[in-house]
C-alpha cells in the first residue's frame, strides 16, 4: 500500500509523463480503457467540446496538483459520465451529464469535484454503470 506522500509523488510523475492527445491506458472496473490525454491549459479548458463523438473510450485530464475543479458542458454534443479522482482513487462521479445546447456560458450548469482532485475522466454516458464503477475504486494507469 502506498502512503499519501508516495501516491502523490506517483500521480505528480504521471502529470509529466503524458502530453495532450496521447493515448493513456487505464484500468477501471476490471476493464482497460483507452483515454485521450488533456494536460495543457487549452486542452483541459476545451476538453471534449466541439467534438461530434467521444474519442477512444473518453478523455483523461491530468492536473499537476490536487485542487477543487469545476467542469461544464460548453460546446458539447453528447452526454458523458464524469469521474473525480484523487491520488488514484475515485472520490466522486456524475452520471449522464447532458449537453446544454444554445445555453449562454453564464447559464451553463457547473459540476464541482467533491473535494480536491488531480485527475478527471470523462466517459460516454452510461459507462460508469456498465463497468460497475464505484466510489473508492482505484484506477491503474499503464506506463
Amino acid at each position: 500500500m502506498f502512503s499519501d506522500y508516495s501516491m502523490s509523488r506517483i500521480v505528480s510523475s504521471l502529470f509529466y509523463s503524458y502530453d495532450d492527445n496521447d493515448i493513456v491506458r487505464v484500468l477501471i472496473g476490471g476493464k482497460t480503457l483507452e483515454l485521450v490525454a488533456a494536460k495543457s491549459y487549452m486542452a483541459t479548458r476545451k476538453g471534449l467540446g466541439d467534438r461530434l463523438f467521444i474519442p477512444k473510450d473518453g478523455m483523461i485530464f491530468f492536473f499537476e496538483k490536487n485542487r477543487q475543479l469545476v467542469f461544464w458542458m460548453k460546446d458539447m454534443y453528447f452526454p458523458i459520465d464524469i469521474l473525480w479522482i484523487s491520488d488514484g482513487k475515485i472520490i466522486g462521479s456524475v452520471e449522464n451529464v447532458q449537453p446544454e445546447k444554445k445555453t449562454p456560458d453564464s447559464k451553463l450548469k457547473k459540476y464541482y469535484s467533491p473535494s480536491d482532485v488531480d485527475i478527471v475522466i470523462e466517459l460516454k454516458a452510461g459507462r460508469v454503470k456498465e463497468l460497475g464503477i464505484k466510489i473508492n475504486d482505484t484506477i491503474n494507469i499503464e506506463r
